[in-house]
């Protein structure tokens, strides 16, 4: 069992004894839910407050504000991607993701063409946005020590921003396009779900527990086996090529159990403490074949 599983399981443990054998942690509970009431009952006014004034809104307003909203979180990420350039250089250096800072930039240049509007309708290439600039702005929590126990820290907040920014945006657009509208729609929103869940869990090494570029080799090899099944009387087709051009009938035939192993490897190797490891996969297809006794 790895120790960080053990961990978890202990602390899961101890609480749940805690909670078991003593009071304290349901009057702890009762305590802390009746001082959250009063700002549970702003945060629910405020909500129906802020729903009522959007419903007051024409749709042109709307549109123009989020789509400003976007712009905005577009030429956020542009001005942290310059800055991450040189301050998180040093980090970027041994973890072989200096390409990564790079790339950054070139994301949000694309994030500030995407939304360098500011007209009364949503448009469809919008959609790949808030992705791509949420992965920017969240880029550094990557850099936390020992990424490996506080991944979800990143993996939280990149969720909800994309998550909040998407579920809102998606429908409302798709929904005012055309019948071509919508189809590209789901297309590139495909690609932004694609960016999302490519970049939402980025990997890590299990030994130093920090994020890394680590590099990938990959390699396969298959192995077939053959053993014997059972004998009976059937009908053997003959095969020419593609295509079968007789059967003999009634004749005793032996049956062939054939099976097909494909072994997938997977080498990984952290550039900052250098270590390796390994990941194996494997798909086992199995088909019958006869020959003439």
């Amino acid at each position: 069992m790895k120790k960080s599983r053990l961990i978890w399981i202990i602390i899961i443990g101890v609480i749940v004894y805690w909670g078991a054998a003593y009071p304290t942690l349901g009057n702890w509970i009762e305590a802390l839910s009746v001082k959250l009431q009063p700002a549970a009952e702003v945060i629910d006014e405020s909500t129906n407050r802020f729903i009522d004034n959007l419903n007051e809104v024409d749709d042109a307003t709307l549109y123009r504000t989020i789509s400003r909203v976007l712009f905005g979180f577009s030429c956020l990420a542009l001005v942290l991607s310059i800055l991450y350039r040189f301050i998180l250089i040093k980090g970027a250096k041994p973890r072989n993701a200096i390409g990564e800072l790079n790339d950054l930039i070139k994301y949000s240049v694309l994030c500030v063409l995407l939304t360098f509007y500011d007209h009364g309708n949503f448009h469809w290439w919008t959609i790949f946005a808030p992705p791509v600039f949420a992965y920017v702005i969240a880029y550094p929590l990557l850099y936390i020590p020992y990424y490996r126990y506080f991944r979800w820290i990143y993996t939280l907040l990149y969720s909800i921003v994309v998550v909040i920014l998407e579920f809102a945006y998606i429908p409302v657009c798709i929904g005012e396009a055309a019948l071509g509208g919508k189809i590209v729609g789901v297309i590139v929103s495909l690609l932004a779900f694609w960016f999302y869940i490519r970049h939402r869990k980025p990997l890590y090494c299990p030994k130093c527990k920090r994020y890394s570029n680590i590099h990938i080799g990959v390699s396969s090899s298959n192995i077939e086996s053959k053993r014997k099944g059972d004998k009976g009387i059937g009908n053997l087709p003959i095969w020419e090529r593609d295509r079968i051009v007789k059967v003999i009938e009634n004749i005793p035939l032996q049956e062939w159990i054939i099976t097909k192993t494909d072994h997938y490897h997977c080498h990984y190797t952290c550039p900052c403490c250098r270590h390796e490891w390994h990941e194996h996969d494997e798909d086992t297809v199995e088909h019958r074949d006869y020959t003439r006794l």
